[in-house]
């Protein structure tokens, strides 16, 4: 391979003979394909779960903290960069040297060892998240290089997806998705409605019915009758909100309870392979 700077491509050509090279890349004009020339030999593809929400303030990010926490190897994608960041809920004062405002100002493929390195950790995990400030806006291109270099650096990955666009898309990329519904008349038909359209997107979908605490809400094998699928079951765990207002969300969700909750939606998944 032979890479060039744009004022010297006119000779490159012959060079690239001279050298036996199979490939001229001009640097100027050539900045992905130098990018995806020198990534490392792609591993076993990891494994992508998407947790998505059919209405709001249902638990999904401590859902997919939960979940990411079950295994070992996790990388997370917070894709609510709205909400202030996961980091705010993990830990506020850990550093972030790589998050969402670096991503999008990339173009081509995301070199997955690079940013294995780059991501602030937290409890294990490696958490690509928004900065507090400034919103940006996050392109579909950007969320599937992200996808593509976590399936090679991590066994797992969870997207943490709020509702809109860029996190279908997101849904429709990963291997199964996690929609919560909140059991009550208005969430119940903004499940079935999320549901159909997870499915026209040919996603493999497991349901949840987020507990409502001690307003329990309609009991969870109405709302599996209603949607006509399988329902597991998230509790409203004591003691997590405060938790997240005190950054110490990852230690609440270790508690048996939420492992144990963890679990059983896990085993519930259309697709198997993250309990073992």
């Amino acid at each position: 391979m032979v890479v060039v700077a744009l004022h010297e491509e006119a000779g490159a050509w012959q060079l690239a003979r001279q050298l036996s090279a199979v490939q001229v890349i001009v640097l100027e004009q050539g900045s992905s394909a130098l990018m995806e020339r020198l990534r490392p030999a792609a591993r076993s593809q990891g494994s992508v779960l998407a947790v998505a929400s059919a209405s709001g303030g249902v638990g999904a990010s401590t859902l997919a903290l939960s979940v990411a926490l079950w295994k070992r190897d996790t990388w997370v994608a917070d894709l609510d960069v709205a909400g202030g960041g996961l980091g705010v809920l993990l830990g506020a004062d850990v550093p972030v040297e790589l998050s969402w405002t670096e991503v999008v100002g990339t173009d081509g493929p995301l070199h997955p060892q690079a940013m294995d390195e780059a991501l602030p950790r937290f409890g294990g995990m490696r958490v690509l998240t928004s900065r507090p400030g400034p919103v940006p806006t996050v392109p579909q291109d950007r969320v599937a290089a992200v996808i593509d270099a976590a399936r090679q650096a991590a066994a797992y990955t969870v997207v943490d997806c709020p509702r809109g666009p860029v996190a279908r898309f997101a849904a429709g990329t990963a291997d199964q998705v996690v929609l919560l519904v909140r059991p009550t008349a208005r969430g119940i038909l903004a499940g079935a409605a999320s549901l159909a359209q997870l499915r026209a997107d040919g996603a493999q979908v497991g349901v949840v019915c987020a507990e409502l605490g001690r307003s329990k809400g309609v009991p969870s094998g109405a709302v599996s009758e209603y949607l006509g699928v399988p329902v597991s079951s998230w509790p409203r765990l004591p003691g997590v909100d405060a938790a997240a207002d005190h950054a110490d969300l990852v230690h609440a969700l270790r508690r048996r309870r939420a492992r144990t909750a963890t679990e059983r939606i896990l085993r519930d998944l259309p697709v198997g392979g993250w309990v073992s």
